[in-house]
């Protein structure tokens, strides 16, 4: 029998071969066309940093002792001083910032805010700083980090007592030329600065605050704008509105992660008034306490990078307390960080040598948290040890720093370290200066 092959042997495979490579060509050219696209915005990203307008403002503040001690207070209370502060000498030099993650940048400073002209803000207008600490633009048309504060909603009064502060003769912002200390932002910290982060719009009217005797008005005031509390307080820092705070993700919920001078991740605080897992217990002078003193209502201390703000009064905390009542109540789990988990470990050891022992001890009680884990970064622990001869004079410090120096943010222990506790502890700060002098 004689079959016919042209039946037996159809053609349909090979049409659909065909459209299967040619499917295959299309789809690698347009894989390819977006890896030219992708690797062309990083190399650009990486490149050529982004530059932006410089707002022209016409702006002379005129100043008086009570603007300035109200911008001192003011500079505190925005952790200016606590961000550009040189541990070593106390002035406003700038410093590196160790919370600053290494994904963002793996060496990240504060600039020189004295009123030094080379290296510092002595050459600035008003107009020109005001313009910056607004919208996040310097005057050369760069944009800041964002861990550089923005201040949109702060009011004009406020401002201006700032811009006093930084002008006047006070030891911290006295012109001192410091040596500019560059900083890097990762791959990752300059994609975001060009295609993500971006500045604020200067003001198109004038800002007033609200009166103090309004509480919850006030106190949203100073959750939004003259503290910023809402940023670390909500849920993330890349799901915040600048422009509509109660709009963020998490609003006031906690859940954040944040870094403290030895660089662990700290969750934040859950502001709203849940019951359970938010401040929904608390009464007015609990959290007026836990603010100013750095204490909870049962007494621990509240640990870094949280700082005490005593330069704002109990009047200005209570008004915050009034308002977070208003704010809804958000349930979030707490979770546990890995510092949290290094510590509980360390406290189960045994038989641990005199130094073991203090450094345990050093981390339990949260030293970390601001003094790092070399004791030099936000308190300088080389002071303690230069300064203080007999042992018995840092535990007067450590107990009651207030006495000592006035306005200071380190929170009083008084007795919340154990009697016993002291010796190894004081040994290991001492070690902690020792070991980090120059």
């Amino acid at each position: 029998m004689v079959m016919d092959e042209a039946k037996v042997l159809p053609t349909a495979p090979t049409m659909r071969s065909g459209r299967f490579r040619t499917f295959v060509r299309a789809t690698l050219v347009v894989v390819g066309l977006l890896l030219v696209v992708v690797g062309g915005g990083v190399f650009f990203a990486v490149a050529v940093p982004p530059r932006y307008p410089v707002r022209n403002v016409e702006l002379r503040v005129e100043s008086s002792p009570e603007r300035v001690a109200r911008g001192k207070a003011l500079a505190s209370a925005l952790e200016c001083v606590l961000c550009h502060s040189d541990p070593a000498t106390g002035r406003l030099t700038g410093r590196r910032l160790a919370e600053i993650p290494a994904a963002l940048s793996p060496a990240a400073f504060t600039a020189n805010i004295t009123r030094d002209v080379k290296t510092g803000i002595g050459s600035w207008s008003d107009g020109e700083l005001a313009a910056f600490l607004r919208t996040g633009v310097n005057r050369q048309g760069r944009l800041a980090p964002p861990w550089m504060p923005r201040l949109p909603r702060l009011a004009d009064e406020d401002l201006f007592d700032l811009l006093a502060y930084l002008r006047s003769d006070d030891p911290a912002v006295e012109a001192t030329a410091a040596s500019p200390q560059t900083g890097s932002l990762s791959i990752l910290g300059k994609i975001l600065l060009r295609y993500v982060w971006r500045p604020m719009a200067y003001p198109a009217a004038p800002i007033v605050a609200p009166a103090i005797s309004d509480r919850v008005a006030y106190g949203r005031y100073v959750v939004q704008a003259k503290g910023s509390c809402f940023g670390c307080h909500s849920a993330d820092f890349m799901t915040l509105d600048e422009l509509q705070p109660e709009r963020s993700k998490g609003y006031l919920g906690g859940g954040n992660e944040v870094y403290d001078a030895a660089g662990s991740i700290v969750i934040s605080a859950n502001l709203t008034p849940d019951r359970e897992t938010g401040i929904g217990r608390w009464s007015e002078a609990d959290f007026v306490r836990a603010v100013r003193e750095g204490l909870r209502p049962d007494g621990t201390p509240i640990r870094g990078p949280m700082q005490l703000y005593k330069e704002l009064s109990e009047a200005e905390v209570g008004a915050v307390y009034a308002y977070l009542q208003t704010v809804p109540p958000l349930r979030r789990p707490r979770r546990t960080t890995v510092a949290s988990k290094a510590i509980t470990s360390a406290k189960g050891r045994s038989g641990r040598t005199a130094a073991l022992e203090g450094q345990t001890l050093y981390i339990r009680y949260g030293c970390q948290s601001c003094h790092g884990e070399t004791g030099v970064n936000i308190g300088d622990l080389r002071q303690a040890d230069n300064k203080y001869a007999t042992d018995a004079e840092i535990e007067a410090w450590i107990r009651h720093p207030e006495a000592f120096k006035p306005g200071t943010k380190m929170p009083a222990f008084g007795n919340l370290i154990a009697p016993d506790d002291f010796p190894p502890l004081i040994a290991y700060v001492r070690h902690l200066g020792r070991r980090s002098k120059p």
